[in-house]
Order: structure tokens, then sequence, then C-alpha cells
């Protein structure tokens, strides 16, 4: 949960900063500079969350063994579901910061107390048949769920929309990477080899 959550960390650095920003736009009635802000906002947060995304949906066992121990590999597959859905999220932008700045409060925690309840409801469905990997599924559907409501509600207000062919591009590059990646990482055995495994994979994508 907390590797997956690390992709994350852009998203929630900089979306608070968005709140004032996207109040005085919208007090201005700049709907343009919004969808503008909003566009490259979320392009450049995936941009820079996809190799991190991206390597830890893919090398999930082997990640979580080498820097944990053989015996939390296998949790890979909790933690491939939880990146997923920690990358659909980065996906659609900084909507609830835009939905704060248009008054949408209530709404919000309206949604947040709903996911709570679906999450728990999945947790007890989902857990007794699938354990970790049921618990994955259950955060993911409700985070997700969660931020494809407020992006509707921001783009019905304002229209905004995410840069959906650049983010596949981004997304798709690092999956394509990942393929020869995948081919040399029996060598990593350490958290020294994983960090330039993973170096590498960064390196290969920033710079292609």
């Amino acid at each position: 949960y907390v590797l997956a959550s690390n992709i994350m960390i852009f998203l929630s650095a900089v979306a608070p900063s968005l709140y004032p920003v996207f109040s005085s736009k919208l007090q201005a009635k700049s709907y343009d500079s919004i969808r503008s802000i909003y566009r490259e906002y979320s392009r450049r947060v995936v941009i820079l969350t996809a190799p991190v995304g991206v390597y830890l949906a893919v090398f999930n066992s082997h990640s979580l063994g080498v820097l944990y121990g053989s015996e939390f590999a296998a949790g890979g597959t909790p933690l491939a579901i939880m990146t997923i859905g920690r990358l659909t999220a980065v996906s659609l932008g900084p909507a609830k910061a835009l939905n704060k700045s248009l008054g949408n409060t209530r709404q919000i925690l309206i949604l947040n107390i709903v996911a709570f309840v679906v999450n728990v409801l999945l947790n007890i469905l989902l857990i007794p048949v699938l354990g970790l990997t049921g618990a994955a599924i259950a955060t993911v559907v409700s985070d997700v769920s969660i931020g494809v409501v407020l992006y509707v509600y921001a783009r019905s207000a304002v229209g905004i929309r995410v840069p959906m062919v650049k983010i596949l591009g981004a997304l798709g590059m690092a999956v394509l990477i990942s393929i020869p990646f995948a081919l040399i990482d029996t060598w990593v055995d350490s958290v020294g080899t994983l960090i330039v495994h993973s170096g590498l994979f960064a390196v290969v994508y920033f710079v292609g």
C-alpha cells in the first residue's frame, strides 16, 4: 500500500497549490485558462509518475521480495492492482482541488462517506475469498470511483478534459520499456541492484 501510494506524491504535493489558482480563475471566469492549467498539470504529473507506477506494476513481486524479503513477494498481485489504481487516479488530474474551488465540498464529503462504506462492504465480501488481493480491489474501486465522479463534476462545470492521448502515450512508453527490462531482471537480488535496475528504467524512459 505504501509503495503504491508513493505514486500520489506529486499529486498530493502540488494539487493544494492549485486551489487558490482555480479559485481566482473561476472568480474571473477565465474558464479557458482553467482548462489549460488542468490539461498541462495532468500531463506533467502522469509523465513523472508513469515510470514509477509501471515499474511497480510490472516488477511487483520482485520489488517486494528484494525490499522486504521473499515472504512478502506473494503481495505482488495486490501491489500491481493498487499501483494501477493510483495511476488511474493520477490520470484524472486535480479534480478534487478544482471541485473545492467550485464549492463542491459537501459533495466531496458525501462521496468520501459513500466510498468508505463501499470499501468496507467490498472488503467484507472479497477478503475471505481473495485475501490481500480482495482488499486491494476494494481500495481501488472506492478510490477510483471518487476520482471519476469528481472529474465528471468538474467537467460538467467548466469543461475540463485530460490530455488522454499524451497520458496514454506516456504510460505506453513505460510499458514498452518494461519489456526488455523484464528480460534482465534475474540479476536483481539486492536493494543496490534494484536501485540500478529501476534507475536505468527511469533514465531510458525520460531520455526516450
